[in-house]
């Protein structure tokens, strides 16, 4: 989640019901399209994902929704089990963040994500100063330190989530996405809220950053980009930056499955998998 997809009118009888009528038209209005670096076929999948719950990803400069009342955030709690069928924005505690970073292994104050995957390795170095709560949660996620529930089949997992995901939507000099574990828009099955992220960080390019579908509903899904891409910043948390960037290339280049419509093709014929991403600390360079 590259980067990421009305009910009828009221019959006014009363005075209360013709009320009603504009404020549902209103909300109608509200439903939040996918915001990731977008791209035309990026469209069509936030159509399918209107009823489902999940996010897409990285779009090319799509035209900005307004943006969706936040829900409430409710109290973080790493050891709490997702329900089934509900998706609430979970802020961890500053007790949770430190738990978690501190179960990294290895010394040192640089915190690295390395991403195995078929093509080769792509090193990452995860910014906790700028985006605690997106590092946490991502690290939580890639080392089984938070349970999550398959979207597909509802169970809980205390797996680690990325591994073994493909990297599901590429866009040539673009982005590189993962982190969907379900077989349609998916997510680990609560949200995180969006954070400003690394200053300036899409100013260039190997930017690890957030798919959401609106504001506050980062998940697994992320992305890595290929060149500057200005017009992310400010809705897809930047959290990382990656080096290595030949492997990533190699990954968003590969063959696409045709689409209709003179749409950009964004899905692999042959998608390379991340089979694993590993979390450790090390000295300063």
């Amino acid at each position: 989640m590259i980067l990421p997809s009305p009910p009828s009118p009221l019959t006014a009888r009363k005075p209360a019901q013709r009320l009603v009528t504009p404020a549902l038209a209103a909300i109608l209005l509200l439903s939040p399209a996918c915001r990731a670096p977008r791209d035309p076929d990026l469209e069509r999948r936030v159509a399918e994902a209107a009823v489902p719950t999940g996010t897409e990803a990285p779009p090319a400069a799509a035209p900005a929704p307004e943006p969706a009342k936040p829900e409430p955030a409710s109290p973080g709690n790493a050891t709490v089990v997702p329900k089934a069928g509900e998706e609430e924005v979970r802020t961890l505690s500053d007790e949770e963040i430190q738990a978690i970073l501190a179960a990294v292994p290895g010394q040192g104050p640089v915190l690295s994500a390395i991403l195995h995957t078929e093509r080769g390795d792509i090193h990452c170095t995860l910014d906790a100063e700028a985006a605690p709560q997106t590092v946490a949660n991502f690290v939580a996620l890639a080392t089984a330190q938070r349970p999550w529930r398959d979207p597909d089949t509802g169970e809980l997992m205390h797996t680690p989530l990325f591994d073994g995901l493909d990297f599901h939507r590429i866009i040539s000099g673009y982005i590189a996405q993962t982190g969907n574990p379900g077989g349609h828009a998916g997510g680990p099955g609560w949200r995180i809220p969006r954070e400003a992220g690394i200053p300036d960080a899409y100013d260039g390019e190997g930017i690890m950053g957030m798919v959401d579908a609106g504001d506050d509903t980062h998940g697994s899904q992320f992305f890595i980009t290929l060149r500057p891409a200005k017009s992310l910043s400010g809705r897809y948390t930047p959290f990382g930056r990656c080096g290595d960037l030949g492997v990533v290339r190699t990954i968003a280049d590969a063959e696409k499955k045709p689409v209709e419509g003179g749409k950009t093709p964004t899905r692999p014929v042959d998608p390379v998998r991340l089979e694993k991403v590993e979390v450790l600390r090390r000295a300063a360079e």
